[in-house]
């Protein structure tokens, strides 16, 4: 996969077809992620699969009793990925629709930030490191909880300064201090598919359109103004690309992970496959 720049900008707008391709497989890809999320949150993990192995191992943690953490990260693991289904279903109302087209931009980004916290803790060599991963999300969220009184935790508010000393205190038992750079973890995550180092660069262009600065919204002033913007193909495609290719990339790391097996694993082969098959059609690079 590759990525482009204001440098790379090719003045051809993608056509109505070639949005309604896009969309559609935006559209499949995100329900069949979704559905392989729901499948391993609520089957039974394989004995061989490091899901299983990291709940039983209890010589990498603290106490026995911090396997509760595992399974907390576990869960937020699940959250995080759900939270990516949605973008890319996001990006695909936003293709199919007629209006403008810069969301595209943040919704990838949302997409990229999601799923790069969820590599972050599935690519950890064991129970014990992911747990301090996953704590070094927690405090870069939960950085700025001082300025509240109240959060909302479960559905229910309750005391900041209690959730802060919560995240402390269990940092203090992993010897967590430190905080994840989300910017860091994007910019590895869309390393991954190119094998470059230029992650980096490509999550701040795709960031300037998501903060909305001029420079790269100027692509859009086709006539003045940001009325009526046209999406240029080239775009589209690395745009809807970066959300296809980390959710490719997440989601055969979930299927490894818990040893998902059967046929939700051909319906995931299946719609990566034709979600990918389409991408090349409207890049103009398969037929």
């Amino acid at each position: 996969m590759a990525y482009v720049t204001n440098d790379d900008y090719d003045p051809i707008t993608i056509t109505d077809e070639g949005r309604r391709r896009l969309s559609s497989a935006l559209a499949a890809l995100a329900k069949t992620f979704d559905a392989l999320v729901v499948h391993a949150r609520e089957s039974l993990w394989a004995e061989d699969s490091p899901a299983a192995e990291w709940l039983r191992a209890y010589d990498e943690l603290p106490s026995p009793a911090d396997v509760g953490e595992v399974r907390l990260l576990i869960g937020h693991l699940f959250a995080r990925c759900f939270a990516a289904a949605d973008c890319v279903h996001g990006a695909a109302m936003v293709l199919g629709g007629d209006g403008t087209h810069v969301a595209l931009a943040t919704i990838s980004r949302g997409c990229i930030e999601a799923l790069a916290k969820a590599s972050y803790v599935l690519t950890a060599a064991n129970a014990g490191d992911a747990i301090r991963r996953n704590l070094r999300l927690i405090r870069a969220e939960t950085r700025y909880v001082g300025k509240y009184s109240e959060i909302e935790v479960d559905g229910e508010l309750v005391d900041a300064e209690v959730v802060r000393d919560t995240v402390e205190q269990v940092s203090a038992r992993f010897a967590v201090a430190d905080a994840a750079s989300v910017t860091q973890l994007a910019a590895a995550l869309l390393d991954r598919p190119t094998g470059q180092s230029s992650g980096r660069h490509h999550y701040s262009h795709i960031s300037s359109f998501a903060h909305a600065e001029i420079d790269s919204l100027n692509i859009f002033l086709t006539r003045g103004d940001l009325r009526r913007p046209e999406l240029p193909l080239s775009y589209a495609v690395e745009w809807a690309g970066m959300c296809i290719g980390t959710s490719t990339l997440i989601g055969w790391d979930l299927v490894k992970f818990f040893g998902l097996d059967g046929p939700i694993l051909q319906r995931w082969a299946s719609a990566v496959d034709s979600t990918t098959a389409a991408l090349e059609v409207v890049a103009g690079r398969g037929e």
